[in-house]
C-alpha cells in the first residue's frame, strides 16, 4: 500500500522519473519542496495522484513546485524546465488500459490486443514489473 512506502528498504522509491518532461494537465494541487523524491512522495500519500510534475528551472516562478495530477490519459511534452513521474506503486499488478477504455488482453492463443476491461484478477489482463530488473 501508499502507507508502505516509508518502510525499511522503500524509502525514496519512485516509479518512472523522466526529465525534462512536462505531464500537462490535470493539476488538482501544488505545493513546494526541495527534490522529486519529496514530490513524489507527496503523490504517493494522495490517493487521487497518478503522476506528478515538479519545477526545477532556477529563478522560474514554479522552481521548487510540485504539481499533483489526476490524469485519465498522460499527457508528455519535452519541457526543460521539468521533471514528471509516475508515484509507483506497491502492488505490482495492473491493468493497462487504453482512452477508448479497453484493455491490453492476451487472447486464448496468445495474440496481445485489445478487449473490454475485466477484473484485474483476470490473468488475460495482468500485467506486472519488477523493480529490480525493469522488465
Amino acid at each position: 500500500s501508499r502507507a508502505q512506502r516509508s518502510a525499511p528498504g522503500c524509502e525514496g522509491f519512485c516509479g518512472l522519473n523522466e526529465d525534462s518532461y512536462n505531464y500537462v494537465g490535470g493539476d488538482f494541487r501544488s505545493l513546494r519542496v526541495t527534490s522529486t523524491l519529496d514530490c513524489c512522495a507527496a503523490c504517493r500519500a494522495e490517493p487521487l495522484c497518478t503522476s506528478w510534475t515538479w519545477g526545477k528551472r532556477p529563478g522560474a516562478n514554479d522552481e521548487n513546485v510540485c504539481y499533483l495530477k489526476s490524469q485519465l490519459e498522460l499527457h508528455r511534452v519535452p519541457d526543460e524546465g521539468y521533471i514528471s513521474g509516475l508515484p509507483g506503486s506497491d502492488d505490482l499488478l495492473y491493468q493497462v488500459r487504453t482512452s477508448q477504455d479497453t484493455c491490453l488482453d492476451v487472447d486464448h492463443s496468445g495474440s496481445l490486443g485489445a478487449a473490454a476491461c475485466g477484473s484485474v484478477s483476470d490473468s488475460r489482463q495482468q500485467w506486472s514489473y519488477d523493480r529490480m530488473t525493469g522488465i
